[in-house]
């Protein structure tokens, strides 16, 4: 290929002029400017000052700029835009990715008449010739294939990739432009220029002291010392461990044994529990439903599976009358989704291996918590120590030594709800409780009833004064064909009384009352809206509206207890070998200034479970224990049980753990490492701990070990390890011992650091 050259047409004076001399001054220019944008562009597709816009949902509009190609550039003299449908390349059900492309080709344009003398007869003659050669830009697309995350297409060579376009199947989400085919100026190059060498100034003298203060830093390194740096280490790894960040890779790792994502559960030799520490496995186990020993016992009355003290019912708000009704087949139909919550859950948990290790501390946002007592809680003469009591979303969390106390309150979402959705026409009717009790039965007042539908009744609250069916604590209904229809006032009325799950109300607490029914039901009600301090609304299944100056003709019974004190008995629980630990998980509601306690008596005499000062009752490991339920309260309000919902699980205590972590990797070969232990109730006397570095078949002892007292009573024990052969990966292994099953020790947290 002959090399371009800058050449020019040179004329003389009375020269006749030639055509092909007079197209040289265009084709020579043309190679000129060629020459020049492939020697400075260079070969590569480019473009400048191109832009992609979102036209409509189907369309972009590209403003013209220039396309460069093997240093032509391409353009259209006659254009400023270009709209670009996309309509075709729509996805029909995921995305898409659509790539705006340009390309160039010389095309003869401006079409105009020229005269032209005949050669054979001399006329002059017009003739219609393209008085134009450009070089003319394009643009179109290229679609990539459908999928739920797309990728951009791939693109023939002569294209020049303008903007990447991400289609739904609605149209146009985004549009990205192409940078990196933009073409440079100069004059961004030379700004580029400038702040590199700015920056070259700014850190050329510290780059040329570097090998100094290298040397520096070198001979600083010996002088470190070395227990500082392994206790910074130690505090990284806490740290690091409550913040989540993965501990593969790293030198050193931390396990506050709270939960088994750090252990090696699947290993064969695996036989240890995970409880707020590393803990002896049980030996035994049963689990079964608490019963009463006698199902007849007059001390406790069962109503929708409530166990409560005997009670008769009062009414307290009454707003009985019939001055108007409403017809609640004149609103509209709706299916409407409903949300019952169960009662509060609480789980105690007593026995001798109960030992509070501290790292419980750690549920709490990965802070430790400041007591407000002084560490001891004094009852008489017996003291019991106190590790830890706080409430986080939710939950209150209570531990005594050897007696723990977990309890989950309502509507913190923690338990397990029951979704339901109900069809029909919707009425409910809010009020404030003036006074604390439980809520066990509504009477209603129909002006109209439908014997071929019965009537669904919510009790809920009413957070925003408006009934809430995603907050429903109790539920009741009326048969079909059971509901009676009364007069208005003066007649006295029918009352159609609905026993209701039992539910706690507090006072000064709004709740609210819905009716759901198919039915051509009419609600009688009070015209002027008295006591209840609420509200009735009509409901449409999305929304409520308020019927100003009415109340529902309603009477509201509450359970007056006829004790303030009542113990029952409950059947007796034995277990094989003994029982050193009870685990009790029920689903119950004690009221403010109520008790609701559990005891065992054994060899003659009851114990209250929290009740540990000394030597633990169970220390002893009876295989029968009697199970007495305790409630106190007043005459207005008691605590309340689900006994069909309470687990009751009888362990025996374990003489043996085999613990395994996970795989640590510390991403390079280690020859050594080092493992610190914190261990809560360690008795040298009784306890036996074995730890064991396991790593490509070796099982290496420690060659050093040493233990340290803590302020909290706890000891740390702190093994150095030489490994057989250097391994970049390794599990630490504790093996534990006890000789009474009644006193066991547990492992708090495990620090382990591996350096080469």
């Amino acid at each position: 290929m002959a090399t371009a050259v800058q050449r020019r047409v040179p004329y003389s004076l009375n020269q006749f002029i030639n055509f092909a001399d007079l197209n040289k001054f265009g084709v020579f220019a043309v190679e000129g400017d060629d020459a020049l944008g492939l020697d400075i562009v260079g070969p590569d597709a480019a473009w400048t000052a191109i832009a992609a816009l979102q036209e409509s949902a189907t369309s972009v509009r590209i403003n013209f700029g220039r396309l460069w190609l093997n240093g032509k550039f391409y353009g259209d003299p006659d254009k400023d835009t270009e709209v670009v449908s996309l309509v075709t390349a729509l996805p029909t059900s995921t995305k898409k990715i659509v790539t705006i492309v340009g390309t160039g080709a010389e095309v003869e344009a401006k079409h105009e008449p020229r005269s032209f003398k005949n050669s054979e007869t001399g006329n002059v003659e017009p003739q219609t010739i393209p008085t134009e050669i450009l070089r003319k830009a394009a643009f179109s697309y290229v679609a990539g294939t459908e999928a739920a995350t797309p990728i951009a297409p791939a693109l023939d060579p002569n294209y020049i990739p303008i903007a990447n376009v991400t289609l739904g199947v609605a149209g146009i989400e985004k549009i990205d432009l192409l940078t990196d085919y933009r073409l440079p100026t100069l004059q961004g190059m030379n700004a580029r220029m400038i702040s590199v060498e700015k920056f070259r100034l700014a850190i050329g003298t510290r780059v040329e002291t570097l090998a100094s203060d290298l040397a520096t830093l070198q001979s600083d390194l010996g002088q470190l010392n070395a227990p500082a740096v392994r206790q910074t280490q130690r505090r990284l790894a806490e740290l690091e461990d409550k913040l989540g960040i993965d501990e593969d890779g790293l030198l050193y790792g931390f396990d506050r044994m709270l939960t088994e994502d750090e252990s090696d559960t699947a290993h064969g030799d695996y036989d240890a529990r995970i409880e707020e520490g590393l803990r002896f496995p049980f030996a035994a186990s049963a689990e079964k439903t608490p019963a009463l020993l006698n199902p007849g016992d007059p001390r406790l009355t069962t109503v929708s599976g409530w166990s409560l003290p005997p009670f008769a019912e009062v009414a307290r708000l009454d707003t009985w009358g019939q001055g108007t009704s409403v017809n609640v087949a004149n609103y509209q139909y709706a299916n409407t989704d409903f949300t019952i919550f169960p009662g509060a859950q609480r789980r105690r948990r007593y026995g001798p291996s109960m030992v509070v290790a501290g790292n419980s501390d750690f549920w709490q946002m990965a802070q430790y918590g400041v007591n407000y007592l002084t560490q001891t809680f004094n009852t008489g003469s017996e003291n019991y120590l106190i590790s830890d009591e706080w409430t986080e979303d939710g939950v209150t969390y209570y531990r005594l030594q050897q007696y723990w106390d977990d309890k989950i309150k309502y509507w913190n979402g923690y338990q397990a709800i029951t979704p339901t959705t109900q069809g029909g026409y919707l009425v409910g009717q809010t009020f404030l409780n003036a006074q604390s009790g439980w809520l066990t039965t509504i009477g209603l007042r129909f002006g109209k009833v439908d014997d071929a539908y019965g009537v669904k009744v919510y009790l809920c609250r009413a957070p925003n004064g408006e009934p809430d069916p995603k907050q429903i604590i109790a539920e009741g209904s009326i048969a079909a064909g059971a509901a009676l229809a009364s007069q208005g006032d003066p007649d006295p009325g029918v009352e159609n009384k609905v026993t209701l799950t039992p539910a706690f109300l507090k006072a000064g607490e709004r709740y609210g009352i819905i009716l759901v029914t198919g039915g051509d039901y009419a609600v009688a009600c009070r015209a002027d809206n008295a006591l209840t301090n609420g509200a009735l609304f009509i409901g449409d299944g999305a929304a409520w509206s308020v019927d100003l100056g009415k109340d529902m003709a309603m009477r509201l019974y509450f359970a007056e207890f006829e004790v303030a004190y009542t113990a029952v008995q409950l059947e007796t629980v034995t277990l094989s070998g003994g029982i050193t630990d009870i685990d009790i998980i029920s689903t119950e509601h004690v009221p403010e200034g109520c008790e609701l306690y559990w005891m065992v008596r054994f060899d003659g005499a009851w114990h209250r479970l929290e009740k540990v000062a000394g030597t633990h009752p169970l220390a002893a490991a009876p295989a029968t224990v009697e199970l007495q339920l305790v409630m106190v309260g007043t005459r207005d309000i008691m605590p309340a049980i689900k006994l069909p919902d309470t687990v009751l699980r009888l362990n025996k205590g374990g003489g043996s753990f085999t613990h395994l972590s996970e795989v640590r990797d510390s991403g390079s070969a280690a020859a050594s490492v080092r493992v610190e232990l914190e261990i809560a109730a360690w008795d040298a006397g009784k306890h036996s701990l074995t730890t064991t570095i396991e790593s490509g078949g070796n099982s290496d002892a420690p060659v050093s070990s040493a233990d340290y007292p803590l302020p909290n009573g706890n000891i740390r024990r702190v093994m150095a390890f030489t490994l057989t052969a250097p391994s970049q990966t390794y599990q630490v292994k504790l093996v534990g011992s006890t000789s009474d099953i009644a006193d066991p020790f547990v492992v708090a947290s495990r620090y382990d650091v591996a350096s080469a």
